[in-house]
């Protein structure tokens, strides 16, 4: 089994490369580099990761069960709207494809469950389809359609992913 350790702002100096590391691997494969870069400035960048932090977001790092115990990826977690958002999940290139999704939703299940909350939920990019294949092999439903003009002539298109617990 991994094991999930939380992150804080003492981390974030270092969750900033390891994040954009696996964030342009994954994201120039599938969406706008323009729009990858911008996402990840406004969502990734130090001053927006110390005020997520700060907001009561719960970000984790993926230990690998392998000896080194190395960073396999991070999510994020927080309550909003009376259901567990799953705000960020992102496994590097070498862990992909080990059961860790599975893993870290269950550890996501327990905490919703800790909250009385019964569902999570999460944006996912529309063009991101390696990952809705995943969420749904995992139990999610695609529940709506969003745009949000991000400025600089970026719309997010994203599906809106939900999963009852």
């Amino acid at each position: 089994m991994s094991t999930f350790i939380p992150i804080t702002e003492k981390d974030v100096k270092n969750l900033v490369p390891y994040a954009e590391s696996i964030w342009k691997e994954h994201y120039y494969t599938c969406v706008d580099k323009g729009l990858t870069d911008l996402v990840f400035t406004l969502y990734m960048s130090e001053d927006a990761l110390y005020r997520q932090l700060s907001e009561g977001s719960r970000f984790y790092y993926v230990m690998a069960d392998n000896e080194e115990k190395d960073r396999a990826g991070f999510f994020c977690i927080y309550p909003k709207g009376g259901k567990m958002y799953l705000s960020k999940l992102y496994l590097h290139k070498d862990y992909r494809g080990r059961g860790l999704s599975k893993e870290i939703l269950a550890f996501v299940k327990e905490e919703a469950k800790k909250e009385d909350l019964h569902e999570i939920f999460l944006n996912v990019n529309r063009a991101n389809v390696k990952s809705i294949e995943i969420y749904k092999r995992l139990g999610f439903f695609i529940a709506d359609e969003v745009e949000a003009d991000l400025g600089d002539g970026f719309i997010a298109q994203d599906y809106i992913m939900e999963l009852k617990i």
